[in-house]
């Protein structure tokens, strides 16, 4: 009797064994599905979010407080998704029948071999030679089994096609909007905790004049420069990299320049045109959907010496007093000491008197203290010429073709006497 059970405890156990394995790896594929199908809703819901508040904080500019909403909205959703298709199904085991039936569906004609097979085992009171026979019957049903065809993955293919079809658009949206733009929208999108404007597709950056508000001298060109990033505009479109200038910032019309491009297609520059210098004016570069801040240029006269200040010292036998003079030419007798203060209308670093007909004979000009934009000539009046004054300001700016002015001597003759 022993020698009888042992073969058929040995075929029992043979089945089982087939027939396990095959609704191990479905149970394993069916595991797999559900928490694949549960990662690429995820992805897909994310993409949707992105793609839906990328394109509406561009065109309506969402504030702070619609962005965090919209977060917490789409993190609710997640955390149900994840915890309805990947968080419970993981946890829950898969029912032995659902597998076997599973099983079944890709066999023609299984006729419940494997499901009467699965619900044999747990009935204690079938006998062995019958549980050996449901197990050699599911075992032959189960080797002509397909198990990749177990689960149905057209629920996959559904979700990662929208995955797939949002993560396009994303990656069109990136193109369009640049990385630059691109990056700081993904940011607001999932870190909506800042105002910080989105930055525009286009980005200018002044790089001449420098400073970007600065103080010309008359006659003194303007060059402007930028450097372009992002997205460049075409040459001939209306969005063109061009320079706007005004000369009155309240006036709502600009005379635009169109602006060339530099020693690389980001590099853009222009000469402004001398009949709108001017006395200064207001500008600012523009391009695509960006524009500079409005700076100012403001022009200055020439450095000249306005004021002067003469001090006469006469030689001590004309018995005449100390006088002042305003005048810049200059009326003594010989031998008079000069003292000749010139103020300017730029702080000076230093400055000459050039005296014209004594070969080119220079005094050197003394700084006052106190009057940065002042200087002091000393000498003695010896022989009638002619002078000019010399500057160079702190910013190295030299008077060119200063003014020629007199020095003039008065006849000193000895006294005579007439008898009337």
């Amino acid at each position: 009797m022993a020698s009888a059970l042992e073969p058929t405890k040995e075929l029992a156990t043979k089945y089982t064994a087939l027939v396990d394995e095959q609704l191990a790896q479905t149970k394993s594929r069916i595991r797999m599905h559900d928490l694949s199908f549960g990662a690429l809703c995820i992805g897909a819901v994310t993409a949707i979010y992105a793609t839906g508040m990328i394109v509406a904080d561009q065109y309506l500019n969402l504030s702070e407080g619609t962005r965090q909403a919209a977060l917490l909205g789409y993190l609710l959703v997640l955390g149900s998704l994840a915890y309805t298709l990947m968080i419970r199904p993981f946890r829950r085991q898969i029912n032995p029948l659902y597998a076997a039936a599973r099983v079944e569906q890709t066999i023609d004609d299984s006729k419940n071999s494997v499901t009467g097979y699965v619900e044999a085992l747990d009935k204690a009171e079938v006998a062995g030679s019958v549980k050996v026979a449901m197990s050699a019957r599911a075992a032959r049903v189960v080797d002509d089994a397909d198990v990749n065809l177990a689960v149905d993955h057209r629920s996959l293919l559904v979700a990662g096609g929208v995955l797939v079809v949002f993560l396009l658009t994303l990656m069109v949206l990136f193109f369009v909007f640049r990385p630059t733009q691109f990056s700081s929208l993904i940011a607001r999108t999932f870190a909506p905790f800042s105002s910080s404007p989105i930055p525009t597709r286009t980005q200018i950056e002044l790089l001449k004049p420098q400073p970007a508000d600065p103080t010309i001298t008359t006659g003194q060109s303007v060059i402007v420069q930028v450097h372009v990033g992002g997205k460049v505009p075409d040459a001939a479109t209306p969005e063109r990299v061009r320079l706007l200038i005004r000369h009155n910032p309240a006036d709502p019309n600009f005379d635009e320049i169109p602006m060339e491009a530099g020693e690389s297609s980001r590099h853009w520059q222009v000469k402004v045109p001398e009949y709108l210098i001017q006395n200064g004016f207001w500008y600012k570069v523009v391009a695509g959907d960006a524009e500079t801040p409005e700076y100012r240029v403001t022009v200055r006269s020439l450095p000249l010496f306005n004021d002067f200040r003469s001090t006469f010292v006469y030689p001590a036998y004309t018995h005449k007093p100390n006088d002042a003079s305003t005048d810049p030419n200059i009326r003594a007798y010989p031998a008079t000491q000069v003292t000749l203060v010139a103020r300017a209308n730029r702080d000076l670093k230093s400055g000459a008197m050039e005296l014209l007909d004594l070969k080119g004979e220079k005094i050197a000009g003394k700084p006052i203290e106190g009057q940065p934009d002042s200087l002091q000539f000393q000498f003695v009046v010896t022989e009638p010429t002619r002078y000019k004054l010399s500057m160079l300001t702190i910013a190295d700016e030299r008077n060119s073709d200063p003014p020629i002015f007199n020095i003039t001597l008065d006849s000193d003759n000895a006294p005579t006497v007439q008898v009337t």
